[in-house]
């Protein structure tokens, strides 16, 4: 009688420990105010209107999405294509949809963004 029980336990740890790799994201849309590009390649661009891209509160600069790669992952192939579309998006004026990493600090220049949507 007591094995369901125990069972029931042990599925709902394995389940918590599998979920809590996964982090919520912040999900903020606009257009593109400026666009930055590094000499490694990564890019970070602050929306209009938006005011904090992640609520991590840990960075000064929560207002500027960073796509780097390995973070989140982000492939050197995946941020040539996030960077074509934010560019595109950039310069037609069009609106985005990003998300965003809160718990993902380590790029030093922004929220973290692993998602962009651009719409018409």
């Amino acid at each position: 009688m007591k094995t369901p029980f125990l069972s029931s336990i042990i599925a709902t740890g394995i389940l918590a420990t599998l979920l809590a790799g996964e982090a919520v994201a912040t999900e903020r849309s606009g257009t593109i105010y400026s666009f930055q590009v590094e000499a490694n390649g990564s890019f970070s661009f602050v929306l209009t209107g938006i005011p904090d891209l992640c609520t991590n509160g840990t960075l000064n600069n929560n207002k500027r999405g960073a796509v780097v790669v390995g973070i989140r992952g982000v492939t050197a192939d995946g941020l040539k294509m996030m960077y074509s579309a934010v560019m595109a998006a950039f310069m037609a004026g069009k609106h985005v949809t990003v998300r965003t990493d809160d718990t993902v600090t380590t790029t030093g220049w922004g929220c973290s963004v692993y998602f962009v949507d651009v719409s018409s």
